[in-house]
């Protein structure tokens, strides 16, 4: 996982990242708990934001330990 490898060479940023995770999964578990309840089109709107966010945030910490490996790399070469 990006996340574990981000902890190893980033850690700083890992737990930025970490913590936004939880959050996400957080607030998608409370809207799983009335998904039932909405309308179709909220239902809609609201799964696809959570797909969307989901989706940008591992996008997000793929990016972040790129560039750390990066910057790591670039540094041992100076």
């Amino acid at each position: 996982m990006a996340l574990d490898s981000l902890q190893k060479v980033n850690p700083t940023r890992a737990r930025k990242l970490s913590n936004d995770f939880n959050s996400l999964v957080s607030a998608a578990s409370q809207y799983n708990a009335v998904r039932g309840q909405v309308g179709d089109t909220t239902r809609q709107a609201i799964d696809s934001m959570y797909h969307f966010k989901s989706v940008k945030l591992c996008a997000d910490i793929d990016k972040e330990l790129m560039d750390s490996l990066v910057q790591r790399g670039e540094s041992a070469i100076r």
